[in-house]
């Protein structure tokens, strides 16, 4: 049990904040987390992470799909173990932007193409 907790709290050292880039193709897509809306691409976001941290982020521009992704997944306590051994500081405290996400978005359109299977009738 103890060394749980000992675990548990190193991973918590590894916790800092992440500055990232989200741009879509068309620009101008709205940018949301858990349904507060953060801006229009391109947008900057800070956010701290932890690991084990999901950030999930919604895409939404009208006429295409909305476009759901996870932007902690590019991010590992390896990465950050990483930055604190090379003293990059200013991308622990998310001062500079440490990635770029780029998001393709998905026109909407009829029964023809690619779609989902709920988009299918039978």
């Amino acid at each position: 049990m103890k060394r749980i907790f000992v675990f548990l709290l190193l991973l918590q050292f590894t916790a800092c904040r992440h500055q990232i880039e989200v741009k879509t193709l068309p620009s101008s897509a709205m940018i949301s987390h858990k349904g507060v809306k953060l801006g229009t691409t391109p947008v900057e976001i800070t956010f701290w992470w932890y690991p084990f941290r999901s950030f999930p982020l919604e895409a939404e521009l009208s006429g295409y799909r909305t476009m759901e992704f996870n932007a902690a997944q590019s991010l590992s306590t390896r990465l950050v173990m990483r930055d604190i051994l090379h003293l990059q500081g200013s991308t622990l405290i998310g001062a500079e932007t440490r990635n770029i996400h780029t998001i393709q978005l998905i026109r909407e359109h009829g029964p023809a193409g690619t779609w989902a299977p709920k988009d299918a009738s039978p």
